[in-house]
């Protein structure tokens, strides 16, 4: 909807298009001049790198200077998404049984780990997944 999709209706965009140019037009949280490496890492981790890279290039073209935007380009270009290190068999083993649960605590752990920068590995997610149940 909304100014993007007139404009790409009009274009005959593809979704993938389209979906690059919303993002375009939004804000997007963490992908902004001075924002810290973690910030940068959740936003690549929730909207992948291409699209964090055209909301930082944007960003910095309405900011007044550039310094700052290598350091920033470079932890888009490095910076390996990682996968969650737990699945929703890990939760099962704990005794939840299958339903919506498991997907809220599976989320719950996510939320931690992307707070704490993806460090936790395997065993701390396991940990902290053993104090929400």
């Amino acid at each position: 909807g909304g100014v993007a999709g007139r404009v790409a209706d009009r274009l005959r965009l593809s979704k993938v298009q389209r979906r690059r140019l919303a993002a375009m037009l939004e804000p997007m949280r963490g992908a902004t001049p001075g924002a810290t490496d973690a910030a940068l890492h959740e936003a690549i981790y929730r909207h992948g790198a291409a699209l964090v890279r055209d909301a930082l290039c944007l960003a910095w073209a309405r900011a007044d200077e550039s310094s700052g935007w290598g350091a920033q380009d470079a932890v888009v270009e490095n910076w390996k998404r990682p996968s969650l290190p737990l699945t929703g068999a890990d939760v099962l083993a704990l005794g939840v049984e299958p339903g919506e649960r498991v997907g809220q605590l599976l989320t719950q752990v996510e939320t931690w780990w992307i707070e704490q920068d993806f460090a936790p590995d395997r065993k701390a997610c396991l940990a902290k997944l053993a104090t929400l149940v």
